[in-house]
């Protein structure tokens, strides 16, 4: 027990030491807490694969359907805004929400956690490369509905509309 109490002053003595010497993320790597550790050590390894996708992998349609939908139905009279509102909320009204372990914040953007958010609204640019570049991405059952989705939004995104 008293081994492990001099190991801990010796880790905030270390960790006092650099910041005062101003070297700040050493300092913060000393102070992290156990729960950091472990997220910390959860990402890490997905990030350091070296490829642009660990397997598994996937773009999740969930989003794009929902403001593809919207915008599709959308009277040509109605406001951008106002459509672009409807179509957030039928996505958090139909987003499936699933809890992590360790997670302190519920969800995310996708409907599952080995899915990636695609938001064809953003870029023509994107959506092209989304659909062509990357195999095994879109699941090959999904692919027509990717493409029908791309092609709806060319020439609408938000890219598009700056250029």
């Amino acid at each position: 027990m008293a081994q492990l109490e001099t190991k801990k002053e010796e880790v905030k003595k270390s960790a006092e030491e650099l910041y005062e010497a101003r070297e700040f993320w050493w300092w913060a790597e000393k102070k992290r807490s156990p729960r950091l550790n472990y997220l910390r050590k959860a990402v890490w390894s997905k990030a350091t694969k070296g490829s642009a996708y660990l397997p598994g992998i996937q773009v999740d349609l969930e989003n794009a359907r929902w403001h593809t939908k919207i915008f599709k139905e959308a009277p040509p009279s109605e406001p951008f805004i106002i459509t672009r509102a409807r179509a957030l909320a039928a996505v958090l009204d139909n987003m499936p929400v699933f809890i992590t372990d360790h997670s302190r914040i519920v969800g995310y953007l996708g409907s599952a956690p080995n899915l990636m958010v695609w938001i064809p609204t953003a870029s023509s640019t994107v959506n092209d490369d989304t659909l062509n570049d990357r195999t095994g991405l879109i699941p090959d059952e999904d692919m027509e509905e990717a493409r029908e989705i791309a092609s709806f939004w060319k020439g609408r995104t938000y890219e598009d509309k700056c250029v």
